[in-house]
């Protein structure tokens, strides 16, 4: 006979056979934390992440010298080029906001693996400018955002598993 593991189960042998009883109510709630948790932190490394990346963006459309060298004329070609890297950020951004408004989990997921994915391609293009400011901090925020996505997929894929496992073993003893 085992009894109370750190996982709220406890198991008996009868007849040759075991039973798995789990403690519900402590176990659904420490799984509701690690879940919420989880969620929270996704949403605010990936507001964060797509908050800063438009804001450049705008930057680059309002005041292109805040992100370029000064000796470059703003040119037509200079400002589509800025308005054109702006286009995907910014509605990423509002996607990301009604996602974490919504507590759309997978939706999230998705848009924090996007948004991790431009960081990392803004990354590569600071190195191609040898810039050090231009990429360390998105290669920063891409590392960050790949392990909040990650650590939050698999804590809601763990999540699924116990759920189905304690709604299993209820309905095996005849409970909703």
């Amino acid at each position: 006979m085992f009894w109370g593991g750190a996982d709220g189960l406890r198991s008996e042998h009868h007849n040759g056979r075991e039973e798995v009883h789990v403690n519900n109510g402590i176990t659904q709630r420490e799984e509701s934390m690690t879940t919420i948790m989880a969620f929270r932190l996704a949403s605010v490394v990936t507001a964060i992440n797509v908050l800063v990346s438009s804001g450049f963006s705008i930057a680059a459309i309002i005041r292109p010298q805040v992100l370029v060298p000064p000796e470059p004329v703003r040119t037509r070609a200079s400002l589509l080029l800025a308005m054109y890297a702006a286009a995907p950020r910014i509605p990423l951004a509002l996607f990301v906001l009604g996602a974490i408004y919504k507590q759309a989990t997978p939706a999230l997921l998705i848009l924090g693996a996007v948004a991790g994915v431009m960081q990392l391609l803004d990354a590569g293009i600071g190195l191609f400018q040898r810039d050090l400011r231009k990429w360390a901090g998105p290669l920063l925020f891409a590392v960050l955002q790949f392990f909040v996505v990650y650590s939050a997929s698999h804590i809601r894929a763990d999540h699924a598993v116990n759920q189905a496992r304690i709604n299993e073993t209820l309905s095996s003893f005849g409970l909703p």
